[in-house]
C-alpha cells in the first residue's frame, strides 16, 4: 500500500510550519520577556515624567531664575541636562545623585515654558 499525502495533509503541515513564523514576526504573539521589557520602559518613563515635575518645581523662580534660565538656554543641546543636574534641580529629595533622564526631561520642560 502506497501512502499519498492529500492536499489537506500538506495544508496542515504548511500551517504548522508557517503560522508560528508569521505570528511572531507580525507581533501577534508577544513573549513574556518582551512584555516585561516594554512594561519596564513604560514604568521608567512614567517615573521620569513625575520626577521631572518635581525638578521644574525646584527650579528657582524670580530674578535668580531668569539668570539660570538664560544659562540653560545658552547651554549646548547635549549640555542642557548636565546644566540642570549640576545645579541640583534634578536631585530628588532623599537621593544623593541626580538622574540624567530626569535632568534632560526637566530641561526640555523648562525651555518649553520659558518666555
Amino acid at each position: 500500500m502506497k501512502f499519498e499525502a492529500s492536499p489537506f495533509v500538506w495544508g496542515i503541515v504548511a500551517t504548522v510550519v508557517v503560522l508560528p513564523i508569521v505570528s511572531f514576526s507580525a507581533g501577534w504573539v508577544v513573549t513574556t520577556g518582551y512584555a516585561d521589557e516594554k512594561a519596564q520602559q513604560r514604568a521608567s518613563k512614567a517615573v521620569t515624567e513625575q520626577l521631572a515635575s518635581i525638578c521644574v518645581a525646584q527650579f528657582p523662580k524670580g530674578t535668580d531664575g531668569a539668570g539660570h534660565l538664560a544659562g540653560l538656554k545658552a547651554a549646548g543641546y547635549s549640555d542642557k541636562g548636565s546644566f540642570v543636574a549640576k545645579n541640583g534641580w534634578a536631585t530628588m529629595p532623599g537621593t544623593p545623585t541626580p538622574s540624567d533622564a530626569v535632568a534632560k526631561e526637566c530641561a526640555e520642560r523648562l525651555l518649553a515654558t520659558a518666555p
